[in-house]
């Protein structure tokens, strides 16, 4: 099935570009959201992702990975299976230019097998397309129950004919952003494959096809699926390029389970020498030894573990983990900060209201404050609340106007704070490179000191 989302009027594409319309908005969330996959035809003016900025995307990621970068998730298939040790040898270089280019030159490469390379968290390498996945979510949260956590967007490039996944369900609900080519999604709801064995990761489903809802897609186009569907992908007449939005609906985490996590690894670390000592190994005499100790490494863990879970670090490291998550729309990475950048005087900048600076009381006469999934302390000086709550509102304001304004010493009950010019200067510098605030035109009109 197949919807055209209403917008009514010219969307501006400086705010609001890339959510759905409040009335298709209200529709998806109580005809399909965990309920039934649909396609969705070109629903943005523009697309929310371009070639360009996937080959991009990847190429950081596969340069990345070359120079050693572990944290780099990618995965690369052929006919031949899944390579793992000359990962290398089939990723994307700069002299491809493009995605096409780099098809046309892997399957030459493998002399017309076909392929595909998954890449996870491809947002991390494309911080515009991040941006706009923000907004996206955000217009979607006003009228669904978006997950708080484990949000990712992984990019699908190949001319595969099945996911190399095989058949499989997961427990995220699913956006598919088709940028090149033609994407096709084979799609069964959980209860089709019940009491049917030998079903996870199959390629030899073809004989339930008939049953699947289908759905196919082409540049612009969104994909959604339910967290129970069962699917796999296509691409069709050749090479294509999406990129999936996961949802995570399905054991989400809560602030108990994080409690007990972060006491957990504290605990483990406080008893790792203890642990290690005692690892008996194939000693049968040595296993006999630890037994008899069980008790007492019981009565250890258990007193470690009261002790962490009562530690003020916990609750601070605890505060940081909501905060970022908050300010991340739930995405678990996030693209890094930009390089420093001086701010002069005479610049003129602006928050965006929708995506606000957080912040927390910490300890040490401190505040933990949280922009775009980085968290960070600054003092608790009340002018410099203030400053970030003028931020908060939109406005567009003068960088000098504002150090001017709330640089200063400030007491409160015995404590002094200070605040030189410097120090605002420094923050507002802080908070560009995470992107909480960014440039704007000197035409628009200046709030503060205009």
């Amino acid at each position: 099935m197949a919807i055209e989302p209403t917008q009514p009027g010219v969307p501006d594409l400086r705010e609001n570009a890339f959510c759905f319309s409040s009335d298709f908005s209200a529709h998806l969330a109580r005809k399909y959201w965990e309920k039934l996959p649909v396609l969705i035809e070109r629903p943005f003016a523009a697309p929310l992702i371009t070639p360009a900025e996937i080959f991009r995307a990847v190429l950081k990621a596969s340069d990345q990975h070359l120079a050693g970068d572990d944290n780099v998730a990618l995965n690369f298939f052929s006919e031949d299976g899944h390579r793992t040790a000359d990962v290398g040898k089939f990723l994307p270089r700069a002299r491809d230019k493009t995605m096409a280019g780099y098809a046309k030159w892997i399957g030459r490469k493998l002399r017309g097998q076909r392929f595909a390379l998954i890449i996870e968290d491809i947002h991390v390498y494309a911080p515009e397309v991040w941006l706009r996945f923000r907004e996206f979510l955000r217009g979607l949260s006003q009228f669904i129950d978006i997950p708080a956590d484990r949000t990712k967007a992984s990019v699908f490039v190949g001319d595969y004919e099945k996911t190399p996944a095989g058949l499989h369900v997961g427990n995220s609900g699913n956006f598919k952003f088709v940028v090149e080519g033609r994407k096709k999604l084979h799609l069964w709801p959980d209860k089709f494959f019940r009491g049917k064995k030998r079903i996870w990761g199959s390629l030899d489903f073809e004989r339930f096809l008939p049953a699947a809802t289908t759905l196919e897609g082409g540049p612009g186009d969104v994909i959604y699926w339910p967290s129970d569907q069962w699917h796999s992908g296509e691409a069709v007449g050749g090479p294509a390029v999406s990129v999936s939005l996961a949802l995570y609906v399905k054991g989400r985490t809560s602030g108990l389970m994080d409690l007990w996590g972060e006491a957990a690894e504290a605990t483990e670390k406080r008893l790792a020498a203890l642990v290690s000592k005692n690892d008996a190994g194939f000693d049968a005499r040595a296993v006999t030894q630890q037994v008899k100790r069980i008790s007492q490494m019981q009565r250890r863990a258990a007193a470690a573990f009261t002790k962490a879970i009562a530690r003020p670090e916990i609750g601070e490291s605890l505060a940081v983990t909501w905060l970022n998550r908050a300010t991340s729309f739930g995405f678990s990475q996030v693209p890094d900060p930009l390089p420093h950048r001086k701010l002069k005087d005479n610049t003129v900048i602006r928050a965006h209201p929708h995506y606000p600076i957080i912040w927390l009381a910490g300890r040490d006469n401190e505040v933990i404050c949280s922009a775009n999934g980085h968290a960070f302390s600054v003092a608790a000086h009340p002018e410099i609340l203030k400053l970030l709550k003028e931020l908060n509102r939109g406005n567009a304001l003068r960088v000098g106007a504002l150090i001017e304004q709330y640089s200063g010493d400030a007491q409160v009950g015995r404590v002094t704070f200070k605040a030189r010019s410097e120090d605002i200067r420094a923050l507002l510098e802080k908070l560009y490179c995470l992107r909480a605030i960014g440039k704007v035109a000197r035409r628009i009109r200046v709030t503060c000191g205009s």
